[in-house]
């Protein structure tokens, strides 16, 4: 262009052709850059899914260890029962193993229910497992000595994912205690208000708030 004006002179069109030129050069560095954009994208939503995918299995994985924890937990307090009536009261041995395969039985319906959260819609959840009284009346058949005290409502009247959350957390609690606990009384105490809970598990070893 700067030829073009000292040899010929201000030639008609050299700043259209300016212009254009310059237009080009913009619109091919503003497209590679969105090329550039687009291929980080990219690869930000195949990190982001392998991330899901990962902490996806790490739920499934902690969901599958307390359902299988708290069931042995139950089968093996019940066939402890069983072992030690042998010797004072065979009758009772009868007794003690029938509540050993419920509780297996139960555990085994757990996993299922877990499988059909697994592969529910949005939704869609099922939780008729979630009954804490249930659960509690499993540890006392089984010998441990459970208190369970609810003020302010009905645990029925919670939304389902805080009862979920709820009978996860008294599960958990009470495997802990029957595993690493002195055997001593255990007292769940759920205090229920607008739709909220709010659980305290204490034993004399632990307490799990």
């Amino acid at each position: 262009m700067v030829a073009q004006l000292l040899l010929l002179g201000a030639a008609p069109g050299w700043v259209t052709w300016a212009v254009g030129t310059a237009f080009t050069a913009g619109a091919c560095a503003f497209a590679r850059r969105q090329r550039q954009l687009v291929d980080e994208l990219r690869s930000a939503q195949a990190e982001l899914a392998e991330w899901a995918r990962t902490d996806e299995r790490y739920r499934i994985a902690r969901e599958m260890h307390d359902l299988v924890g708290h069931g042995l937990t139950g089968t093996l307090l019940h066939l402890g029962s069983a072992r030690l009536a042998l010797e004072d009261d065979p009758a009772a041995v009868g007794a003690s193993l029938a509540e050993a395969e419920r509780a297996a039985r139960g555990s085994l319906e757990d996993v299922r229910d877990a499988v059909a959260t697994l592969r529910a819609e949005d939704g869609d959840t099922p939780v008729a497992g979630a009954d804490v009284p249930s659960l509690v009346a499993t540890y006392r058949l089984a010998g441990a000595p459970v208190d369970l005290r609810v003020r302010g409502g009905d645990l029925a009247g919670l939304p389902p994912a805080s009862r979920v959350a709820l009978y996860r957390v008294v599960q958990e609690s009470l495997t802990n205690a029957v595993r690493h606990g002195d055997g001593g009384p255990v007292r769940v105490e759920v205090e229920v208000a607008h739709g909220r809970a709010r659980v305290v598990v204490r034993n004399a070893a632990q307490r799990s708030d």
